[in-house]
């Protein structure tokens, strides 16, 4: 609306002179000036004060989907898409928070390390002669899972992989016995983890 424009730039031009070079009349202006906010208006600015509250509060870590939810579990009706366009209008972006690393192996303090027999000698030169394995996690949904691979060394392509709700010895066991039936190894083999070494 070139009301609205004028009114943006009263600042920086005179009001006469705006309203003649956008063809509005200058009383058309002041009368659209002190005309009363529309409901949506007023509605809108009650939506900007508590979206900026819930920024300043949460260290501007809550994206538009968070703040949506936060509002209307607060009794305060509102959908995604409108809370998206009030905040890009008011300059307000989350910023993504670091990804905080969740320790997935914590070793008994009187379990048996096996020998370290690949000495960070992370090369192959054949299959099946050396597999390394690790855990990691993957979420899903809420919540996580565990996963466990083994890696050739020599192709590094995964030969045998496990998944389970939690992290159990049955886990890794699980994922070497896939492997052991997909490549059928023979001997010597050596299987490292992060606790060490198997010389099969």
């Amino acid at each position: 609306m070139n009301f609205k424009l004028v009114h943006e730039c009263r600042d920086r031009f005179s009001i006469d002179r705006m309203c003649r070079v956008l063809h509005v009349s200058s009383s058309g202006y002041y009368a659209w000036k002190d005309r009363p906010a529309s409901d949506r208006e007023q509605q809108n600015k009650l939506l900007a004060f508590h979206i900026r509250a819930i920024h300043n509060e949460t260290d501007a870590t809550y994206g538009t989907p968070r703040i949506t939810k936060e509002l209307n579990e607060a009794g305060i009706p509102c959908r995604k898409n409108r809370i998206a366009r009030i905040k890009q209008k008011m300059g307000l972006r989350a910023i993504a928070a670091p990804r905080k690393f969740r320790c997935t192996t914590k070793a008994a303090s009187d379990a048996v390390v096996s020998p370290d027999l690949v000495q960070r000698d992370f090369e192959a030169e054949k299959p099946n002669q050396k597999w390394v394995s690790d855990i990691t996690y993957v979420p899903v949904g809420n919540n996580y899972v565990y996963l466990a691979v083994v890696m050739d060394l020599f192709s590094r392509k995964i030969v045998g992989w496990a998944l389970r709700s939690s992290i159990t010895t049955r886990l890794v066991s699980e994922a070497l016995k896939k492997a052991c039936d997909e490549r059928k190894p023979t001997k010597p083999l050596i299987f490292h983890s992060d606790r060490g070494s198997i010389h099969q």
